[in-house]
């Protein structure tokens, strides 16, 4: 069997059969929009991920064959996760949120798998010796571009890439390798058209008129990768966020359209809401059991410590008092301590200021007592 033989459609029944609702196949030929990243670089747009701009990274991104060398085809790969309605859920106006996406078994452990199930059935199917690697989110591979040029669909206004069919509920994952597989040619149209939903429902306004994103002010970087303090004037504008954020992807009417064409999964891995006053009384130890095998452990204890204080101050939360409370008192990190004291000045009751006081005439660190006064000051 020659490689113009293999039965691509059979290649594509078998990705369905593993999860992957998206199949699209393209050729490593140079992109053409590196002046956009080289832009959104420029501009600062990537914050703290320093990675994103190392020449060798950036190079890899517009050239799939320093990563397979003679690479001949991308295929891209798109799989579902279960749309979320925060209302459904008891306890949602007094919990921190999830985003859908990090409900499940962690998707780099899953994609990957399903990947390279994938490709010994490609492989079977060549009879021959040939190269392949699978990646999500996990090299520098420009994944929505090769998502477009495989006719998954395309990069809308809030830098998603959109699917006619399933909308943007979906995780890419690509296969690069030496074998020669028919692209597509068809491209889907851009069907945002007027529509501007997801710019004018972001809180932070973080989304740009090139369609990419300043991580800065998105709430998703905010509450993940962000290792620091979380800017002062953004912290309201995260509202109920603890990891992630789906606003874009909630307003989209293309995920409006494909809800009832996906199948909402009924067994969650962890729950998509964080009961603050329980989960900030987590240990580093009890945060790992709790979510361990998810993405949630990625911004860490620390991080995600940070997150539910800047929640339950957002939410006010009276059953979350004592704990922040606590927080302020007895953490052993400044960061920590910072967040908790905005968060008792957000309460704005007589626990709170007597809390906030008690701190002040022990507190050490200088950015902590910056925050104590300032919080006092609301």
């Amino acid at each position: 069997m020659s490689h113009n033989q293999i039965q691509i459609e059979e290649i594509k029944a078998e990705a369905a059969n593993l999860g992957f609702s998206l199949f699209g196949i393209s050729k490593p030929a140079a992109l053409g929009k590196k002046h956009i990243y080289q832009n959104w670089l420029d501009n600062g747009f990537q914050a703290s991920m320093g990675y994103l701009s190392r020449p060798d990274s950036v190079a890899k991104r517009f050239s799939p064959k320093l990563l397979v060398e003679d690479c001949r085809s991308v295929i891209s790969l798109g799989y579902p996760y279960p749309l979320i309605n925060f209302q459904e859920f008891p306890g949602s106006a007094t919990s921190g949120w999830i985003s859908s996406y990090a409900i499940s078994e962690d998707y780099h452990t899953v994609l990957i798998g399903q990947a390279q199930k994938l490709i010994s059935r490609i492989q079977t199917l060549s009879l021959g010796d040939h190269a392949f690697r699978a990646f999500t989110d996990s090299a520098p591979i420009l994944e929505r571009e090769f998502g477009v040029l495989g006719n998954l669909g395309w990069i809308g206004k809030n830098a998603n890439l959109i699917s006619p069919t399933i909308g943007s509920y979906f995780l890419l994952a690509e296969i690069l390798t030496d074998l020669e597989l028919e692209a597509e040619e068809a491209k889907a149209p851009d069907r945002c058209g007027k529509c501007q939903r997801c710019i004018d429902a972001c809180p932070t306004a973080c989304i740009q008129p090139d369609r990419t994103i300043d991580a800065r002010k998105c709430i998703s970087y905010l509450t993940i990768e962000n290792k620091e303090r979380v800017p002062l004037e953004l912290r309201e504008k995260i509202g109920q966020w603890v990891f992630g954020c789906d606003i874009c992807q909630m307003v989209c009417p293309w995920n409006k359209v494909s809800e009832k064409k996906m199948e909402i999964m009924e067994n969650y891995r962890i729950s998509p809401l964080a009961r603050l006053s329980e989960q900030l009384s987590f240990s580093e130890e009890v945060f790992e059991m709790h979510y361990a095998g998810t993405s949630v452990i990625r911004p860490g204890w620390m991080g995600f410590t940070r997150n539910l204080a800047i929640v339950a101050g957002n939410l006010k939360d009276p059953e979350s008092l004592p704990q922040v409370i606590k927080l302020l008192k007895t953490h052993t990190s400044p960061l920590i301590r910072l967040h908790a004291a905005w968060s008792l000045g957000q309460y704005q009751n007589t626990t709170s200021y007597a809390a906030l006081t008690k701190a002040l005439r022990s507190e050490q660190d200088p950015s902590v007592v910056d925050a104590i006064h300032l919080a006092l000051m609301q």
